[in-house]
Parts: C-alpha cells; structure tokens; sequence
C-alpha cells in the first residue's frame, strides 16, 4: 500500500504517512470466507438413468437423456452429433446418412469395446446374434459402415478422452436397457417370473466345441473348458 499524496510506501496499520503526514484512509477489512459446505456426490450415471426409465409407466416412450457429443471425442470419422436416449430406443442424431434410431427390442443387449493405440475408436455396439461372437473385430473404416456401431474418437494418443466419454454413456445406456428388457420379459411372460432351465454339462461342451470349430477359440481352450465342465 503507497501514500496517496506523496507516493511513500505504507506498512500494515499505519494511520499516517511516515513522510508527509497526509491521514491513512481507513483500508476495509478482507471478507471472511466462506463456510465449506459439504456437496452432495453426483449420482452414477447408469443408477440415475435407471431409475429414470423406472419411473415412467412401461410401453410409453419417454426421452431420458440428450447427449451433445462434445467435439474432442468426435475426431476423424465418428457419426453423430449428439444422442438421444428413450425408454425403448436410442437415437443417434446429425449423421452423414441422417438420424438413426437403435430400438431396443431389435438387439440383446448393448457392450462398449475401448479405444487404444491400434484401434481409435471407442465404440458403442448393439448385440445380436449374427455380431454377439465377434462385436470387437474389424477396422476403424469398417466400423464406420457397420450401423449397429457408435464410434467416438479423440485421437492416437489421447484415446483416453474417447474411453471415457464412451463409457460413461454406455453405462447410461445399458441401464436404461435393461430397464426395458426387463419389462419386456415380464410383459411377454404375462407378469409370471421364468426360471429358465441351466444348461447341462452336455450342452455347454457342444457349445464350445462349436465356437472351437469355427476358429473363435483354440483346441487347448476347449480342452480347459471341457474338462472344468467334467469337474476332471
């Protein structure tokens, strides 16, 4: 603090000038701060969309969420602009071919593969049974054409970025989903619960030994597996 009038410098609770004498105006205390106030911790995304989706009568279609895709996840080829999530479908918006709507009816269940080094994409894939085997293979060009896929990208070496918006929206996603699934199975089953049957030991081998066929596992896995499933 200086001296108005002579430009002196002042020291902490000086009431005069040291030099000239002119009066030291008197200085407002600082403001005391302010109390901390605990804040509540956010909701997980996939609990609040959850219970969202629950809240509203089953068969209506309700928009839960909009997702504006922010621009550091939509590098080079990712589709859409921004994302709606509905009770019984998701719609991916601003696309090079238009909106496309995903209903969950048409798909088992969505997952979320990450994006590395090789591969920049994250990506959001819906599941059916000509995809469930292999919903992970295939090229970033590929998967552009691939409509059952919802590609982001931050870029080689920031596919961290992409990573995690990718799966903090698939959380929201498969919440929601299975919400419906739910109300699906119960509806189709005339509000009675189904206790599906588990598959015998005979079942599972042949299952694996099919997917040993077809390249997806290699004879040593089928081995392993056959023999915990003989409890040898």
């Amino acid at each position: 603090m200086f001296c108005k009038q002579c430009g002196s410098p002042l020291g902490e609770g000086f009431k005069f000038c040291g030099t000239c004498g002119t009066p030291v105006p008197n200085t407002p205390a600082p403001p005391a701060p302010a109390a901390h106030v605990n804040m509540p911790e956010p909701q997980a995304h996939d609990a609040s969309a959850g219970e969202m989706a629950k809240s509203f009568p089953a068969g209506e279609s309700h928009l839960i969420r909009t997702y504006i895709i922010p621009d550091n996840v939509r590098k080079q080829y990712a589709k859409y602009l921004s994302l709606e999530l509905y009770t019984d479908r998701l719609v991916g918006k601003g696309g090079p071919n238009g909106d496309i709507t995903y209903f969950f009816k048409n798909y088992m269940r969505i997952q979320w593969t990450p994006a590395n080094l090789g591969t920049q994409f994250a990506q959001l894939v819906f599941i059916t049974p000509e995809n469930a085997s292999r919903y992970i293979t295939g090229s970033n060009l590929n998967d552009m054409v691939d409509t059952n896929k919802i590609p982001f990208c931050s870029g080689m070496f920031s596919y961290q970025e992409a990573n995690t918006y990718c799966k903090s929206v698939y959380l929201d996603i498969k919440a929601v989903m299975d919400v419906f699934k739910e109300r699906e199975s119960t509806m189709s089953s005339g509000g009675q619960t189904i206790v599906q049957q588990k598959p015998s030991g005979a079942d599972e081998i042949r299952k694996y030994k099919a997917l040993m066929d077809e390249g997806i596992i290699t004879p040593e896995e089928f081995e392993a597996k056959k023999k915990s499933i003989l409890g040898l």
